[in-house]
């Protein structure tokens, strides 16, 4: 492809700054954001928040469900039959005539039930709701927390496209401040048209990568803007979160650390329901009702009838069943139990690693300044020294893109540095810790 002559590319540069200023007068100021305002938008859109509450009452109903085992149960039942025979009396009595039975019977009766004592299942169904409602909660805890790791990492990326946008626009104006003293170094003869073309080339590339970077950022303002439900755009300024770099500790409060206890809670209670189930159960009953034959069975007229009692039920032999589900449930904690290891091993090792990154974060950042420094120096020796052209545009260019370098490098790792304490919290479920 052939370089434009310098006169067409001074007017496409003129073109992309005239643009360029229109553009931004014409932007309306944007709004300010904080990561806080951002993630507390996007959990109150987050469906899955809306879950707890559904829980919730449907644990109430299971456990109004439950207390009715204390409560009067009625029954009302009727039965209609016709038998083919029927107890008769065949011993003759004197001046006794026995009375007949109907061979058609009919009782309607209302059966009255109230537990008395069932062995503590009512009270121990109660914990494991309890429980299993802890359990539920903690669930979308866990993936509430998810969630808002993963709007922070949305933030941070679009703070890193600021960073390197706000380099690359110092970089582009200090570029094109060069391209306007060396077209006067042009005119005087001290630099040739290819080493003015050179630099303009180079204008355009830093034009393209601050196309890419705003698309980047665009893509993740969008994509942040459809999980908050705010019309965030383009001219909006996210605020860089403020946090303290010295005092990290290892403090797991992961929200899966409670979703194991609560699996762990429940087991418990399903292995004393187990133990429940294993003593015996008093009733108080009663029964009210009317038919033929009463209870009197040699009267064969329709009569009402009652009877009130206790009962007893006790099951003597299970065949091992409530040791089997005892051994059972242990089993499943030590399953849970291994998991929770598992997960605070792989914690403690992210925790470890995350320590790294954050030490490796200051300590270049240590080094930014010095290095931009230097290379600002340089970078002023090299410009004077291409204007008076002792070195050539590719040397001045090389100088121009390490401070660059060094900027950019800076801006980032200042934000890295952030996100990688952010990464730390989200690690270890760490967020009150005082800053």
């Amino acid at each position: 492809m052939s370089i434009p002559n310098s006169i067409d590319m001074k007017r496409f540069i003129v073109i992309i700054l005239l643009f360029s200023t229109f553009g931004l007068a014409a932007q309306n100021p944007g709004s300010s954001w904080s990561l806080e305002q951002l993630t507390d938008s996007a959990l109150a859109n987050y469906s899955i928040i809306k879950q707890s509450a559904m829980q919730s009452q449907m644990s109430a109903l299971r456990t109004e469900n439950i207390n009715a085992n204390f409560k009067p149960q009625l029954l009302l039942n009727g039965q209609m039959s016709y038998q083919s025979d029927v107890t008769q009396i065949n011993i003759p009595i004197p001046n006794f005539k026995a009375p007949v039975l109907s061979q058609d019977w009919y009782k309607l009766n209302l059966d009255v039930t109230q537990m008395v004592y069932d062995g503590g299942i009512t009270s121990q169904q109660k914990e494991i709701e309890k429980a299993g409602l802890f359990v539920e909660l903690q669930s979308i805890e866990k993936q509430v927390y998810a969630y808002k790791e993963m709007i922070m990492k949305l933030y941070f990326r679009i703070l890193l496209f600021d960073q390197q946008l706000k380099v690359l626009a110092s970089t582009s104006k200090s570029l094109q401040s060069t391209i306007q003293q060396m077209e006067s170094a042009l005119t005087a003869g001290s630099i040739l048209q290819s080493d003015l073309d050179e630099l303009q080339v180079n204008f355009l590339g830093l034009q393209q990568k601050i196309i890419e970077a705003e698309a980047g950022r665009n893509a993740t303002i969008d994509m942040l803007s459809a999980y908050t439900k705010i019309d965030l755009n383009q001219n909006d300024l996210f605020a860089i979160p403020a946090v303290q770099t010295n005092h990290i500790v290892m403090m797991n409060q992961r929200p899966e650390l409670a979703l194991f206890h609560g699996q762990l809670l429940k087991l418990d209670q399903l292995k004393l329901a187990s133990t429940a189930k294993r003593r015996p159960i008093i009733q108080a009953f009663g029964q009210a009702g009317y038919g033929r034959p009463g209870l009197n069975m040699l009267d064969d007229n329709f009569t009402g009838y009652y009877v009130l009692g206790l009962r007893m039920s006790y099951k003597l032999w299970d065949w091992h069943a409530t040791r089997n589900d005892k051994q059972l449930i242990q089993l499943q904690q030590s399953v849970v139990e291994t998991q929770q290891q598992d997960f605070e091993q792989s914690v403690n090792a992210a925790f470890r690693a995350q320590l790294n990154q954050i030490e490796k974060y200051r300590r270049l950042i240590e080094k930014d300044d010095t290095i931009v420094t230097l290379q600002t120096s340089v970078l002023k020796t090299a410009t004077s020294k291409f204007g008076a052209g002792v070195i050539t545009s590719a040397d001045y260019l090389t100088e121009l893109e390490q401070l660059s370098k060094a900027q950019i490098n800076k801006e980032i790792n200042q934000i890295q540095l952030l996100n990688a304490i952010y990464e730390y919290k989200f690690i270890t479920g760490n967020f009150n810790e005082n800053e």
